[in-house]
């Protein structure tokens, strides 16, 4: 029989969250269209072996995506939507499979002729 403990510990799902900011010099809209160029994505993101939009045209919020990374030697593919798109200010996009549910946000904003990056991920695991 399993511990009434164990079961109230396991119904308790517990959203994991990671912040932090950067300033950088070139201006938002470089930066913004660097974030928002998925075929780079792989050039600066160690884990990550592709994201594509399905569909073209332009990006957009409620544009359907297909992200492939590697985590540990599995290779991987999770589903996504871009929530927000808001050129050159904010970027969001949700990714999630069976396992987890990660919402990827970048937030710009100008900064002494620069930008200060600030990237927010959270991951809930699936129950």
């Amino acid at each position: 029989m399993l511990d009434p403990g164990f079961v109230a510990i396991r119904q308790r799902i517990m959203t994991l969250i990671c912040e932090h900011s950067i300033d950088l010099p070139q201006a938002p809209s470089t930066v913004f269209a660097a974030l928002d160029d998925f075929d780079r994505l792989p050039e600066w993101h160690a884990h990550c072996e592709g994201l594509a939009k399905q569909g073209h045209g332009p990006h957009a919020a409620g544009d359907k995506l297909r992200y492939a990374h590697c985590e540990g030697g599995k290779h991987r593919l999770m589903d996504g939507v871009i929530v927000t798109h808001e050129a050159p200010r904010r970027l969001t996009c949700r990714y999630f499979d069976k396992a987890m549910s990660v919402v990827v946000d970048f937030q710009l904003e100008p900064l002494d002729g620069g930008t200060r990056a600030r990237h927010r991920i959270e991951i809930t695991p699936q129950s």
